[in-house]
């Protein structure tokens, strides 16, 4: 059996709170740098419990009708917030609704946006392949750091400063002036910034509309099994602010499924069900795992910061259990190309030779099966000529002019 494994599922679940890690190690560093500070005062706002400190902060962003967690969660979406769906009603035409998750990012490029692209595109969307991938979330780094803002922004930096002292907030009014300005308006046309309406998840009803779809689906099994909450880290600087914890998604998890006739979930979920196949561990014949060494992903899959260093210590253990780390390699990097093999060489160097290792990979384990054939009903669309290929190809021979099943 012929399998190839890219990191996107999990090899260990759990809750993730090194998400961000990726971004803030190769991130433009004052990008990175402005919104780790922010957040940090930001949580020094919420630990204080002052109610009107608090209220004022989120008004900064325009954003005080929402809860603690709604709002940190929606500053978050430029970054790379990806936590199941957010939403309120189904009739408050919140363009939110209709996509995986919650994230955009504005294409700033002096001091006006001009042009909102898909709300889906963050550090997960990087890609090699400029028709697969997005530069969105380059172009939110764009506006935070923006040296050129004008005084009516910039002075926004010292509203929240009391809390600092009197040192300003540095680039709190880009970042605020991106989100309530371009960012919401571009996610929920013709609703109000400081409204639920948009950016609210405190709708046990919502959650609760069994309808079935994909989202759905993936919800469940987050709930049930993955687990993968984002939640800010106990220690250590951080891109999401504090109320961003296990029960903030847990919760969501408790309204869309109570328990019923025939199924309840539990309190948290049970990540036995997927750790039992060997978590960070997981093993099988021909299981080969890609992954990206910055991909917002990488610690809950095999090649994880978290698990042992990998490496092949002879040929045949790299080909029963092949496994490769893409330097510089995002999300799904290796999922894409530049058309067929001849093209091959238009590619990154990297990515060109991930998929030159995915080929050899693919043709040794077909060099083991020495009596293998192409059956009809396996490959119903193989003609006599694609079955002469495949004998070729176990010959070693080429049929690289074939339009071909490689």
């Amino acid at each position: 059996m012929v399998r190839i494994a890219a990191c996107s599922s999990h090899a260990r679940p759990g809750a993730d709170d090194n998400r961000y890690a990726p971004i803030q190690k190769y991130g433009p560093q004052d990008c990175v740098a402005s919104i780790t500070a922010i957040v940090d005062n930001i949580d020094q706002v919420f630990d204080s419990g002052d109610a009107d400190m608090i209220n004022k902060m989120k008004s900064v962003f325009g954003m005080e009708s929402l809860s603690d967690g709604d709002f940190a969660q929606a500053i978050a979406w430029p970054s790379m917030f990806q936590n199941l769906r957010a939403g309120s009603n189904a009739d408050d035409g919140c363009s939110w609704r209709t996509i995986h998750l919650l994230y955009n990012a504005c294409l700033h490029i002096s001091r006006e946006c001009v042009n909102i692209s898909a709300v889906a595109n963050t550090w997960q969307e990087l890609n090699w392949d400029p028709l697969s991938g997005s530069n969105d979330f380059w172009l939110f780094c764009t506006n935070v750091t923006n040296l050129d803002a004008p005084e009516s922004i910039t002075s926004v930096d010292y509203e929240l400063s009391s809390v600092t002292n009197g040192e300003p907030w540095t680039n709190l009014g880009n970042y605020a002036n991106y989100i309530k300005k371009y960012l919401i308006p571009a996610a929920c046309p013709d609703i109000a910034v400081n409204s639920t309406a948009c950016a609210n998840t405190q709708d046990a009803d919502y959650w609760a509309d069994t309808s079935n779809s994909g989202d759905r689906s993936y919800l469940y099994t987050t709930c049930t099994e993955y687990g993968v909450y984002q939640v800010a880290p106990k220690h250590g600087p951080s891109l999401i602010a504090n109320p961003l914890q296990v029960s903030y998604t847990q919760q969501w998890c408790d309204w869309a499924f109570a328990p019923g006739q025939y199924n309840a979930i539990s309190s948290t979920p049970n990540l036995w069900r997927t750790n039992k196949y060997g978590g960070y561990n997981v093993s099988q014949k021909r299981l080969a795992h890609i992954d990206g060494d910055q991909d917002v992903w990488l610690d809950v899959c095999y090649h994880s910061n978290l698990a042992p260093l990998r490496y092949s210590t002879s040929l045949q253990e790299e080909t029963d259990h092949p496994q490769l780390l893409i330097s510089g390699g995002g999300h799904h990097w290796d999922s894409n190309a530049l058309g067929s093999v001849k093209n091959i060489t238009l590619e990154p160097q990297f990515i060109q030779n991930v998929h030159l290792w995915e080929i050899r990979t693919v043709e040794r384990w077909m060099r083991e099966c020495t009596s293998c054939t192409i059956h009809s009903t396996r490959w119903p669309h193989a003609d006599d000529s694609d079955r002469a290929c495949f004998s070729l190809r176990i010959q070693n021979r080429s049929c690289y002019n074939r339009r071909s099943i490689w």
